[in-house]
């Protein structure tokens, strides 16, 4: 039996690459649960991961990947059979990943629960698995009023019912009106560059139109290898791992980041194939110290730490 498509288009950017209440500024983060398991940093052995601890049905903790360039949340086919729940027979979800799109079953959820964040009567569509292990991914729906506080150096995660007031943090201003995406605009290698500040992304990953306009300038690159890319869908995207020059944005500048370029399905769901854009992924984010997504003023905030990838203010 044909299913019926909601008119909803999901888009979950997270990739896997392998290779050949009020904040202030005193305020601690504090964890209802144990959240060691959650959060932890980029190091040169391993890529970061931002996981929260989300309640469904009155059920969990689970783990849900936060993923802020994925446009809604979805959940594992395992957790729907741990809570007995049954997916919608005359239902799918047409779900866009890095790498393709595809129709995916979906499953009602009548009540979720992420810190301040909560959902109540929500469709979701169901994956065959996410990174980390997962039980799901949060996405960016219902966060226009939220900050997501996450402490890399304490390994915690808190969603803020409000904005966030940083010290000691660099700020950059970012673009949410790209469907609650955190669009930056900075420049690498002297290019002007679209950025995606995507946390569902393991690494940081480049469209052949920025690398194109790098090579016009002569930036000097060289491919190292060449990594397959791989979303939640099933399709897999080979892409050319390069190390890139100066990025610039907002308060920031980061040097020696290597960048993944290819020719992937998610630029053309976000109509970026035409223009130099990049995600910046993980393998940068998770080397700071605290990272606050504040979707209330519009802005991310970073806490620099020493690291292999050098963190400057912009002069």
């Amino acid at each position: 039996m044909l299913r019926k498509v909601l008119p909803a288009i999901v888009c979950i950017a997270s990739a896997i690459l392998s290779a050949p209440g009020c904040a202030t500024p005193n305020e601690t983060i504090d964890a209802e649960v144990d959240e060691a398991v959650y959060v932890s940093r980029t190091t040169r052995d391993q890529i970061g991961r931002i996981l929260a601890p989300v309640m469904i049905n009155g059920e969990g903790p689970f783990r849900f990947v936060v993923d802020t360039g994925a446009t809604h949340s979805v959940i594992t086919s395992s957790l729907v059979t741990q809570l007995g729940l049954v997916a919608s027979a005359d239902r799918s979800i047409l779900v866009s990943g890095v790498t393709g799109a595809e129709h995916m079953a979906s499953v009602r959820i009548d009540h979720l629960q992420a810190g301040a964040l909560r959902f109540e009567d929500r469709e979701m569509p169901i994956v065959n698995s996410v990174l980390s292990g997962a039980d799901g991914i949060l996405g960016v729906e219902g966060l226009a009023d939220k900050s997501v506080v996450v402490d890399f150096a304490r390994e915690r995660i808190k969603i803020l019912d409000s904005k966030y007031y940083p010290r000691d943090m660099l700020s950059v201003p970012v673009d949410l009106d790209f469907r609650q995406l955190l669009l930056v605009t900075g420049k690498l290698g002297g290019v002007a560059v679209k950025a995606i500040i995507d946390t569902g992304a393991e690494r940081t990953i480049g469209n052949m139109a920025l690398r194109d306009a790098l090579y016009a300038k002569a930036a000097g690159l060289n491919v190292a290898s060449s990594v397959d890319v791989q979303g939640v869908t099933a399709d897999v995207q080979t892409a050319e791992l390069i190390a890139a020059p100066r990025i610039s944005l907002g308060d920031l500048r980061l040097e020696r980041v290597a960048i993944s370029y290819g020719d992937l399905h998610v630029f053309d769901v976000w109509n970026l194939r035409g223009e130099p854009a990049l995600l910046l992924g993980m393998d940068v984010l998770g080397i700071f110290d605290m990272v606050v997504f504040d979707y209330v003023t519009s802005q991310v905030h970073f806490k620099p730490r020493s690291s292999g990838v050098v963190i400057r203010k912009n002069r």
